[in-house]
């Protein structure tokens, strides 16, 4: 296949965008340490999601890169001062004979968006930002770009990456921002009902000793939290027949570092765990950057002294809490239906997915990802199919 063949589903994006896109330069840098200082310049601004921080995205890129994956550090600057004015992530992996460019972080990361500077807002139009990915794409000599948990908005500004053409995600994000809130009542939308309930579950657990809640702050602590988590989540996922997906080593690699308070600038990741006596019986771990608190994960003890008490809501009720008293502005549950969700945000975020194709092999594969997109949330939209598909994994576990 020649150059022009190749490109030419690159040539026509580049023709459509080219009006709208201003002039700018691109770098792509081999790792994230090149790109640092005009990444934390960006991020200052506090425009991206916690899972953008560096700390969050080192950890990732140093841990839990798919085999064979590889990094990337897209940066452009304002072709006039050199500002940087976009500096974008990637994973770029091959799937089969197509390569394909991803956000850094994948489905670990509950919102994705590129590091931008407010202030360069033609360089963020939807067909400036067209032009920049084309320029990308024959960079980076990938087939496909396929964005996946982009969030329509953030911090009240459209996400440059959630172009026209972008589907909606299978699932939904939960949320809640604490100016909704009176600064006099409770921090979470609970009802007083609810609350009471809970008062009442915690007064059980304390029959069983001293129930506490507490943010890791060593290492020590951190590791004695994550391993609980892991353990939670492990027996969970096996009951219910499913994959777990923190078993693999990769994954925890991962997660140790990224949950690790004394490495430099504080955790990727806080966790906080609910305890009786010295048994934890609860554990939830969000990416934090002082502005939003993104949950990750949670998971409690299931025996069934502890599961009839509720933890996770016992703990999740106090964290709440704790991060308004901190100054933050809002906090979320990530992306994906649960009961729990429900009942501690107020706010849904609806979530999109966008494949750009850079090739005619990518465009071909891009109408193969949108397809099962839709069946992907169609899926989820029927409890019957769910049932289904739940009944035949722990059919096939079980055999």
């Amino acid at each position: 296949m020649t150059s022009a063949t190749k490109y030419a589903a690159l040539d026509e994006l580049e023709t459509t965008a080219r009006a709208g896109a201003p002039e700018a330069t691109l770098v792509v840098h081999d790792g994230l340490a090149a790109a640092r200082a005009d990444w934390e310049r960006l991020a200052a601004n506090g425009r991206a999601s916690p899972y953008q921080a560096f700390a969050w995205q080192h950890a990732f890129a140093r841990h839990a890169l798919a085999p064979g994956a590889r990094v990337r550090v897209a940066v452009l600057h304002e072709a006039r001062t050199g500002h940087p004015i976009l500096v974008l992530p990637l994973a770029l992996c091959r799937h089969g004979p197509v390569t394909i460019a991803a956000p850094l972080g994948g489905k670990h990361a509950n919102f994705h968006l590129p590091l931008v500077c407010p202030q360069a807002r033609a360089h963020l139009a939807p067909d400036a930002v067209r032009g920049h990915l084309a320029a990308i794409g024959r960079a980076l000599d990938v087939d496909a770009f396929a964005f996946l948990n982009l969030p329509r908005t953030w911090a009240g500004e459209p996400n440059p990456l959630a172009l026209p053409g972008a589907r909606r995600a299978a699932s939904d994000a939960y949320w809640s921002a604490f100016a909704d809130r009176d600064p006099d009542g409770p921090a979470a939308p609970l009802s007083g009902e609810t609350r009471k309930k809970l008062r009442k579950k915690e007064r059980g657990l304390a029959a069983l000793g001293a129930v506490t809640v507490s943010r890791a702050t060593t290492r020590a602590e951190a590791e004695r939290t994550l391993d609980a988590f892991l353990a939670f989540k492990a027996r969970r996922m096996r009951a219910q027949g499913l994959p777990d997906p923190f078993a693999d080593p990769a994954t925890r690699a991962f997660l140790h570092a990224a949950c690790d308070p004394e490495s430099e600038g504080g955790p990727a990741i806080s966790l906080w765990r609910l305890g009786v006596g010295d048994r934890i019986v609860a554990t939830f771990g969000a990416a934090c950057d002082g502005v939003r608190a993104s949950g990750m994960f949670t998971a409690f003890d299931e025996a069934p002294e502890i599961a009839r008490a509720t933890p996770g809501d016992i703990l999740m009720l106090a964290v709440v809490e704790e991060l308004r008293v901190q100054g933050y502005e809002s906090f979320d549950l990530g992306v994906g239906e649960a009961r729990y969700k429900g009942h501690f945000c107020d706010r849904i975020e609806e979530m999109l997915e966008l494949t750009v194709p850079v090739t005619l092999v990518g465009r071909a594969w891009a109408v193969q990802a949108r397809v099962t997109g839709r069946l992907k949330r169609w899926a989820k939209g029927s409890p019957r199919v769910m049932a289904a598909l739940a009944a035949a994994r722990r059919l096939t576990r079980r055999g």
